[in-house]
């Protein structure tokens, strides 16, 4: 018998093999209703995480930033076998999370919170347009003109300190090879019903990347 140790292991065998009592595949189905439904994402629902793996649930909890990455490689991996040109296609999946167990009120969103995944409820109030950002910038040498790729993260765009080939320091970012995706903020209040008596709304900033965009609106519950 072997024995699943790796996260990527563990949870492309929670794709490939769970099921409700009695029935189909679930993520296997999900999986092949991507290139029908123009996704590039996968939505789990936790609770079945929980069911399956509670130890890998809990890590994917406290430990997001470091997790999601195996998760979404795996998914990605799954869906190769179900079905390997959309996998081809797309590069890469999403994998998305919904129905956590625990739900935080915004005005109880702190320290303690950082750097884990959260579920909380609000109302959107304000949002900015979608603005393009680049995730891996392009720079063109002004004397031998090859080019040098610095992947970026964060809003301060990373620059490459010498010309990869002739190590000169004239360099000039390129537009047009640079890769961009699609962002936007939110910001997102508590809504009237978890308000403490007298207290006035609290608020938190929310940044949504690629297909997330421009699908929440001012006025909006999520």
């Amino acid at each position: 018998m072997t024995v699943l140790t790796g996260p990527e292991e563990r949870f492309q065998e929670f794709l490939r093999t769970f099921q409700p009592e009695k029935g189909e595949y679930k993520y296997r189905k999900r999986l092949g209703q991507l290139r029908s439904l123009g996704q590039n994402y996968v939505v789990v629902d936790f609770e079945d995480l929980v069911a399956y793996d509670s130890e890998l649930a809990r890590l994917i909890v406290d430990k997001p930033d470091e997790y999601l990455p195996y998760i979404e490689r795996s998914g990605w991996a799954q869906l190769k076998i179900e079905d390997p040109q959309y996998a081809e296609e797309i590069k890469k999946i999403r994998v998305r999370f919904r129905k956590l167990p625990d739900r935080f009120s915004l005005r109880k969103v702190g320290q303690a919170q950082l750097s884990k995944l959260l579920l909380v409820d609000g109302i959107i109030v304000r949002s900015t347009p979608v603005r393009p950002l680049v995730t891996r910038a392009a720079f063109q040498c002004r004397k031998c003109n090859s080019l040098t790729f610095v992947e970026q993260s964060g809003i301060v765009m990373r620059e490459p300190e010498l010309c990869g080939r002739c190590r000169s320091k004239l360099l000039d970012f390129s537009e047009k090879q640079s890769t961009f995706i699609n962002s936007q903020e939110l910001r997102m209040q508590e809504r009237p019903e978890d308000l403490p008596p007298g207290q006035l709304p609290r608020a938190i900033d929310v940044k949504l990347f690629e297909d997330l965009v421009d699908v929440a609106r001012p006025g909006d519950r999520i």
